[in-house]
Order: C-alpha cells, then structure tokens, then sequence
C-alpha cells in the first residue's frame, strides 16, 4: 500500500505493509521538502510534481495510491438529513451539499460519509475541493507514473492514524497553521485554521495574556472549543479524553502544559504511531524524526487495509472514468486468461487422450498384425464348413425323398401288425384323371391317392360273419390310417362281410404329395 501526502511545503510518501493481526509495517519513507509558498499557485503545483517525482522514484513506487492533499485545499461540512433509504440518500445529500458548499457543485469535486446514525437522522460529513487543483495534483502524480486512487483530506487521514479505542482530539502544527482532527471510535471531524505569526516560542508573558497580539495558545483555545462543539452549526458532539501534539516540538516547548491548562485536557506530544511497525530500513530513512507525517499516511493505509470506502469523489471525473476503464480492462484480461487457460486446458486434456488413443490403436494394430493370417484361415475354413453344411442337407433331403416310401411302408406295417390278423390283398395308386400340367410355376402338386384292399380274419369267430371284435379290430385299423403322418384323409371305406370269420376291406388313402 502506497500512500502520498501532499503538503503545503513538502512531499512525503510511504510504503506499507499489512500483518496477519491486522498491525502495519512501514517498509519504506521518503520526504521532499521545497520553500515556495502555496500562494503562488503555477510555481507550487510545479515544485510540488517535481518533489511527488522525486518521493516516487525513491520509493520505487508505481501504479495505484492514495493521496492525502492539505486540509487548506479541501471545505468540510457537516449536514443533517433525515433517516431515509440508503438508495435515496445520494440525491438529498447532493442537494443539501450544494446548499452548504459555497461554490457550484460543477466546479469542486466532492466526496460524503456518514459520520452518525441513528433513527431521527444521520450525520454526514462531507469534504469539497476545487477541480483545478485537484486536478493539476492528479496530473503530477500521473506524470510521475502514479495512478491516485482515492483522496483523502490531511484532517481525516490523521483521525484515522491516530484512531484508537478512546476518543482523541489531534493537532498537527505548522509554521502559521495547525490541522485539527478528532476522533471518536471511527466517527471523526476535522479543520484547518490560521495560527499568528507574531510569536512562535511560548513565553509566560506572552501565555498571560499581557504582550502584543494573539498568542497561538489563545488560538488554539478559542479554535479548539469552537472545534469541538460551541460552534452553533455543528450536529456532533464529542470530548475527548487526551490531545496529541505533531509538529516542530523543539520550538514550542511550553505548548503542552500551556494548551493543557487551558483546555483542562492531558495534552501530550505523539512520539510514537499506533499499531505501526518500522522496518530498518524507514528507520535508517529518518521516519522516526516525521512522526507528524507519518500519521497521516499510517491513516490512509489503515483505511485502505481495513476496506474503508471513500475519497474516490474527490477525484475529477476523468480520473474515475480512466479507473473504471482500468478495472473494466482488468476484468477483461482476468476473463480472456480464464478462457485461455481453459482451451489450454482443453487442448492439454485432449491432446493427451489422442496421444493415447494413438498408443492404444498401436498396440492393437500389432496384435491384429499377428492375428490376421489366423483370421483369414478362419474365414476360409468357415466359407468351407458352410459348403459342407450346404452339402449334407443337399444330401440330406435326398435320402428322405428316397426314404420317404420306405418309411411309409414301416408305418403302415406297424398299424397292420397292432391290429393283428389283417392281410392285403391289393396295395396301388390310383392314377388321376387329368393330370397336372408340366412346367407350370406356382401350381401346386395334386395328392396321391394310394387304394388299399385286405381281410380281416376273426380266428376266434370263424363262423361269425362280423363279430363285435371284428368291428373293434376294422375300427382300430381305420384310427390307425388316420394317425399315420404320411396319410392326411381315409376315404371310401367299404366292408364286405360276405364270408364267415373274414371281413374285407376296401378304402382309398389320400397321401401329400410333399410327404412323398
């Protein structure tokens, strides 16, 4: 963390660090001091570019700060607005600023924070500074390769320097001015105000009262009480339990006692920074010498540390729109790194597939390699067997058409010999009428019709010319025809009975002719 203060005849700067426990490390610190007087304006912002470059360059220091500009430079006020919406609070805060600030709001640049809230109302303080000098301070640390980030008044940064768990009024001395700056557990109020030049060094004449002109002990008491609340315009309230000094202690070496008799307050001279470590190398660079510098640019890097919001509207508008472009740019090259490491990626994983693939197809080509001759064998011991197969049904249904007959007479004499007793006389095929034509496709071959006549004996009933056991037995012989696979009809049965103990048979057996 980088911060830079702008004073009325020098250019400090600071590099910070931040520790796990929330304490900050100063790494390094620089001052340039110049003798030309803020009243001549062109002649201080140049000396002042040249010192902001030159702090700059001995810090090693580029890219984002915060800037910390003289409370001269900046008009405080604090406002009153009644407890709204915080979506609704720009507008109103926008237009009592322009009632408070006492230049049209097109020419300052002005930032707010809400000081106190409760349910009646809230406390805001806002900070206004011209655009042009504002500007022109941007322009130098731009020049000297720094990009300000936020603004903050000197009065504000030292409240939060000094910012402890009590509440503490800070007055920061100056050859003819002081910085006055309270406060109390984060709410905090600042002013600027003149000291007289008459007389630097308190003397005990001059603290009585008695002597030529104003003394800055009476300054600082009238300023300090109307600071801290006797002024009528002021809302907030506060009374704080211990005044540090900053400033040239060697020349105002009675001021403590003399300002703590007068305010009835401890006043002490701050000699160290609260939860602030220097490292060897602040150390060898004198920062133990600029204490009063040091607070203020130990209060902005804590607010920047602790996520504090604000000072970004004090800053011109080109500014804020060069930094949103910045951010959008950041955004843009964080979006295009992700997508690029994502095809990186994508690319890494599938190259790595193919390559295995590869290795995969590899392998398997030379396994295939060795077992193509035994595949190709295969197939032609395959395409063989199939021939073979086609062969034997060949062979195959030609014994069955052979056989057909053969297979028809064994049927037909295990039905002659289940009745018993049966004898034929006569076994031939009836040859038909008209027969089919040759050479017709998809005509369907007629039946064979196969005339059977036989006797029946009844050795039991030789004289009986049809016993019931005859008529059983000449029964059995028909179911027999009938179930045979190669008879599908039994037709013109005819019986003659005519001789004792025969019985003659005649009928006609219809034969597919598939079957035969």
């Amino acid at each position: 963390m980088v911060s830079i203060e702008i004073g009325a005849r020098q250019v400090a700067g600071a590099v910070f660090c931040r520790r796990l426990n929330g304490s900050l490390v100063l790494r390094c610190f620089a001052i340039e001091r110049h003798g030309v007087d803020p009243a001549q304006r062109d002649a201080w912002h140049e000396q002042t570019g040249l010192s902001l470059a030159s702090v700059a360059e001995r810090l090693d220091a580029r890219g984002r700060i915060s800037l910390v500009i003289p409370e001269q430079l900046t008009l405080a006020k604090s406002i009153r607005i009644p407890a709204i919406a915080a979506g609704k609070r720009r507008a109103v805060i926008e237009f009592e600023a322009g009632q408070a600030i006492p230049f049209p709001l097109a020419e300052v640049a002005w930032d707010y924070r809400v000081a106190d809230e409760d349910q009646v109302g809230l406390e805001v303080a806002v900070t206004a500074v011209k655009l042009e000098a504002i500007e022109k301070l941007c322009l130098a640390a731009h020049r000297a390769g720094l990009t300000v980030e936020r603004v903050f008044s000197s009065g504000e940064a030292i409240a939060a320097g000094i910012r402890t768990d009590k509440a503490a009024l800070a007055i920061r001395l100056e050859e003819d001015s002081a910085t006055l700056a309270l406060d109390d557990s984060g709410r905090s109020r600042s002013r600027a105000i003149v000291l007289p030049k008459a007389q630097v060094r308190v003397e005990p004449e001059a603290s009585s009262g008695s002597g030529n002109g104003e003394t800055q002990v009476d300054a600082l008491r009238r300023e300090t009480s109307r600071f801290l609340g006797n002024a009528p315009r002021e809302t907030w309230r506060c009374s704080p339990t211990v005044v540090y000094l900053m400033g040239n202690q060697e020349t105002r070496v009675d001021l403590a006692e003399a300002l703590s008799k007068a305010l009835n307050l401890p006043v002490e001279w701050l000699a160290t920074l609260p939860r602030v470590d220097m490292s060897a190398t602040a150390r060898r660079g004198g920062a133990l010498d600029q204490i009063e510098t040091l607070v203020s640019l130990a209060g902005v890097a804590r607010m920047d540390a602790s996520g504090v919001r604000g000072g970004s509207g004090l800053l011109p508008a080109w500014v804020c729109r060069a930094a949103v472009i910045r951010r959008r740019k950041a955004r843009w090259a964080a979006g295009l790194a992700a997508v690029v490491v994502a095809l990186l990626s994508a690319i890494f994983y599938f190259d790595g597939t193919r390559r295995t693939a590869s290795r995969n197809a590899a392998e398997i080509e030379a396994r295939l390699r060795v077992l193509r001759p035994t595949i190709r064998e295969n197939r032609e011991n395959l395409s063989r067997l199939k021939q073979t197969c086609d062969r034997i049904e060949v062979m195959r249904g030609l014994l069955a058409e052979k056989t057909k007959w053969s297979a028809f007479f064994a049927d037909l004499q295990e039905t002659l010999t289940a009745v018993e007793d049966v004898w034929l006389d006569d076994l031939s095929v009836i040859t038909p009428k008209k027969p089919a034509t040759p050479g017709v496709a998809g005509k369907a071959k007629p039946p064979i019709m196969l005339r059977v006549s036989g006797r029946l004996l009844d050795p039991e009933n030789p004289e009986a010319k049809v016993s019931a056991l005859s008529s059983a037995r000449a029964k059995r012989l028909l179911a027999g025809f009938e179930a045979s696979p190669f008879v599908s009809a039994v037709r013109d049965q005819r019986f003659d009975n005519s001789a004792p103990g025969i019985l003659r048979f005649d009928l006609t057996l219809v034969m597919e002719a598939e079957w035969m």
